[in-house]
């Protein structure tokens, strides 16, 4: 029962996530309601299909699975038991479908990033999703510390900020993990 009060919790949170104003990360504004069973935006913005590439975002649309991992963001040599060069320390849960559709609502829509704005900051992920479509797969690396993330798909990284939806994934990932 806590689990589902929590997935509709994080459901909600979607609906109003504030977004990133594209002239400053600074401003934060107020998500307008998607309407009723639309899972993620009708139209994924120009901004976001080039920042993803067609692999990504089809994968991102139709993934049938997604894993949860948590895991060191110390960078390893190893490749057994590492996603994307990060040594796993937990596998986490299989995402329910509320889950997978608060990921596609929160990264296909431009608000959640913050296309022109550059950090400096070393990218430290804490949490991965490996989305799977098909025979198709693809990495999501969340760091909490730089409020970043980096999508991992035939041998390219793809980073970006996404500050206005730090709140949403954190609740997702610590309905997944608790707090750590």
């Amino acid at each position: 029962m806590k689990k589902e009060t929590a997935i509709g919790i994080l459901l909600g949170f979607v609906l109003i996530l504030p977004s990133c104003d594209p002239c400053s990360c600074d401003k934060i504004g107020t998500r307008k309601i998607t309407p009723a069973g639309d899972p993620y935006p009708r139209e994924v913005s120009a901004s976001v299909r080039h920042f993803l590439g067609s692999d990504i975002l089809n994968i991102l649309k139709n993934a049938h699975r997604v894993q949860s991992y948590r895991i060191d963001y110390h960078k390893s040599t190893k490749t057994e038991g590492t996603l994307g060069g990060y040594p796993v320390i937990a596998a986490g849960e299989e995402l329910v479908p509320k889950q997978v559709e608060i990921l596609r609502s929160v990264f296909l829509d431009e608000r959640t990033y913050c296309f022109d704005v550059i950090k400096k900051c070393l990218f430290l992920p804490e949490y991965a999703f490996r989305l799977m479509w098909g025979d198709e797969e693809c990495l999501l690396l969340v760091s909490y510390s730089c409020k970043e993330v980096t999508f991992i798909h035939g041998g390219r990284e793809r980073l970006e900020d996404f500050d206005s939806a730090v709140p949403v994934v954190r609740l997702l990932t610590h309905s997944l993990f608790g707090k750590q």
